[in-house]
C-alpha cells in the first residue's frame, strides 16, 4: 500500500539530475526544499508545489491513470513539470521502471515512448494495483479545485490571483469603464490596475466574457480576466509606488501593439507578469491610443508616431530610478513606437537591458537605416522574435508595400549584435496553429519559457534551445521542434 511518508522519503532522498516533460521532452531539474518541489527549467523560469498539494496530484494520477497534460492543468498550475516528479516517484513506490522516460542522464539519452495510449496504458498498468488498495486515493482528501489551488483569493466560491499592473498613458481620460479613450492626450497619466486572473487558465490564455453585439456575459473571477480596481496617481506618487514595490533590481516594460484598447493593454500585461512568474517586482504597462479596432489600423500608425515623445520622456525617467535592469518587450507597432522614441533621443544614450521587439510592424529598410544603430546604443542586447506566418503583418506589408521587422516569409532580418529568432510554423509545429497569428510571443508557453530566459535572465540565444541557422556571414535562431 502506498503512502505519505514514502512519497516524503523519495521527496528527501536523492532525486533524479534532471527530469524531462512527457510530451515535448523539455529539460528541467526538481528539488524538495522546505516542504516544496522546486522546479527550475532551463531558462531559469521557477515554480514550486506544496507537498500537500503535490500527494493530491500523485492521487489524481492513481484515480485517472491517463497521461494527458491538460487533464492536470486544471487543477494544477504548470502540471507538465510536476507529472514527471509524481511519475518517477510511482515508479519507485512500485518498483517496476515504467517511467524512466522522465528522467534524463547527464547526456540526455531518453527512452522514448512512442504513443500517448502507450503511456495511458503504462499508468492504468501500474495504478491498478494501488487502486484496489487504497480506493479513491487516501493519500489526500477528494480532490477539489480549491484544495488544488493554494496560491488563490477567494470571492465566496470564486478562485482567482489579483496582478497589479502599473501603467504609463498618454490615452484621454474617459468617465466610463473603458477608463481611456483612443484620443491622444499632451500629457502622461499614471496609475495602478489590480486584475484578477481566473486559477483555472491555460498559459496565454486571455479568457473575456462573451459578447455578441450589445449582449454581453457577465464577468466571472473564476473564468475570466477582470479588473479588480484602477487607480491614478501623480507622476511623485507613481514613481515612488514603483521603487517600493521592488529591490531597485529589475524592471520589466511592456509597449503594446496594434488594436489594443487600454483595458485589454493591461489584460496582456498582467498575463505576461503572471506567466512570467513575476512577484517581487512592477511590470509597467505604456499604453498609446491605439484605436483597439481591426480597422484603425491607419489610426494606430499616427498614434504611435504621435507617442514616441511620451515613451522618450516616459523611460527617461525610469532611467533616473536607480534599477541595476530595466528589460522592454515592444510588439507590433508598439516597436515602432519605441523605436522612434529611442531614435528620437539625442542628450546622450539610456543604459538598459534588453528589448525584445515581438512581431514589428517596421519597414525592413528603415529598421536598418534609421533605427538599428540607435536601439544597439541604448540596449546592452537586443532581440527580434519574428514570423513568416503572421497574418496580420503580411497585411502590413501589402497596405504599406514594403517588407516588415517582423515578417519573415520573404525575408529575414539579420543583423550583427541583434539575436533574430523565427518563431514560424509547418506541418511540423506543435503548437497550436491559432497562436501563431500575431502575438505568439505571449501566447505559447514554449515561446514564453524562451523570452522568460533572455529577458528575465539574460540568457543570450546559442546558450537557450534554439537551433542556429547559419546565413553567412551571420546566423538567426529558431526554437528547437518546429521545424523539420
Amino acid at each position: 500500500m502506498i503512502a505519505s511518508d514514502q512519497v516524503l522519503d523519495l521527496l528527501q532522498g536523492s532525486l533524479p539530475n534532471r527530469f524531462l516533460t512527457i510530451h515535448r521532452k523539455s529539460p528541467f531539474t526538481a528539488d524538495y526544499v522546505n516542504g516544496r518541489i522546486v522546479v527550475v527549467t532551463g531558462s531559469g523560469y521557477k515554480t514550486a508545489l506544496s507537498t500537500n498539494d503535490f500527494l493530491k496530484l500523485i492521487s489524481m494520477v492513481v484515480e485517472l491513470r491517463v497521461l494527458v497534460v491538460s487533464r492536470y492543468k486544471k487543477y494544477f498550475f504548470n502540471a507538465s513539470y510536476f507529472l514527471p516528479v509524481a511519475l518517477y516517484i510511482l515508479d519507485k513506490v512500485e518498483g517496476k521502471n515504467q517511467y524512466s522516460f522522465v528522467i534524463a542522464d547527464e547526456k540526455t539519452i531518453i527512452r522514448r515512448v512512442s504513443t500517448q495510449k502507450k503511456l495511458s496504458r503504462h499508468v492504468a498498468a501500474m495504478t491498478t494495483g494501488i487502486r484496489k488498495e487504497i480506493g479513491t486515493a487516501s493519500l489526500a482528501p477528494q480532490l477539489t479545485y480549491a484544495e488544488a489551488t493554494p496560491t488563490i483569493e477567494r470571492d465566496g466560491t470564486r478562485k482567482f490571483t489579483p496582478i497589479d499592473v502599473y501603467f504609463a498613458t498618454n490615452r484621454k481620460p474617459l468617465n466610463s469603464p473603458e477608463y481611456f479613450s483612443s484620443e491622444r492626450n499632451d500629457s502622461i497619466t499614471y496609475g495602478r490596475a489590480v486584475v484578477t486572473i481566473p486559477a483555472d487558465r491555460k498559459g496565454g490564455k486571455i479568457k473575456r466574457p462573451f459578447e455578441f453585439f450589445t449582449i454581453k456575459m457577465k464577468e466571472r473571477k473564476d473564468k475570466h480576466f477582470t479588473i479588480e480596481r484602477i487607480d491614478c496617481q501623480s507622476e511623485v506618487q507613481f514613481f515612488e509606488s514603483v521603487h517600493s514595490k521592488s529591490d531597485g533590481q529589475k524592471l520589466l516594460v511592456f509597449v503594446h501593439g496594434y488594436n489594443v484598447d487600454f483595458l485589454g493593454a493591461v489584460f496582456k500585461t498582467a498575463q505576461i507578469k503572471y506567466d512570467f512568474g513575476i512577484t517581487e517586482e512592477p511590470v509597467i504597462l505604456f499604453s498609446w491610443p491605439s484605436k483597439g479596432s481591426v480597422r484603425g489600423y491607419a489610426h494606430d500608425k499616427e498614434s504611435s508616431l504621435y507617442s514616441r515623445d511620451s515613451l522618450k520622456e516616459f523611460l527617461g525617467k525610469l532611467s533616473t530610478l536607480g534599477y541595476t535592469e530595466i528589460s522592454v518587450i515592444a510588439h507590433s507597432m508598439g516597436g515602432f513606437c519605441l523605436a522612434e522614441a529611442i531614435k528620437a533621443k539625442i542628450d546622450g544614450a539610456f543604459s538598459f537591458s534588453r528589448l525584445v521587439l515581438a512581431s514589428a510592424d517596421i519597414r525592413l529598410k528603415d529598421f536598418r537605416y534609421n533605427y538599428l544603430d540607435s536601439l544597439k546604443n541604448n540596449f546592452h542586447q537586443v532581440a527580434l522574435y519574428v514570423s513568416g506566418t503572421d497574418t496580420a503583418l503580411r497585411l502590413s506589408r501589402s497596405a504599406n508595400m514594403s517588407v516588415r521587422v517582423g515578417d519573415c516569409s520573404q525575408e529575414i532580418a539579420v543583423y550583427d549584435g541583434v539575436d533574430t529568432v523565427d518563431m514560424s510554423y509547418n506541418k511540423y509545429q506543435f503548437f497550436d496553429l491559432r497562436i501563431m497569428a500575431h502575438s505568439y510571443f505571449s501566447d505559447s508557453d514554449r515561446v514564453m519559457d524562451d523570452l522568460h530566459g533572455f529577458i528575465r535572465n539574460g540568457i543570450p540565444a546559442n546558450k537557450r534551445r534554439l537551433d542556429k541557422i547559419d546565413v553567412p556571414p551571420l546566423y538567426y535562431y529558431r526554437i528547437k521542434g518546429v521545424h523539420s
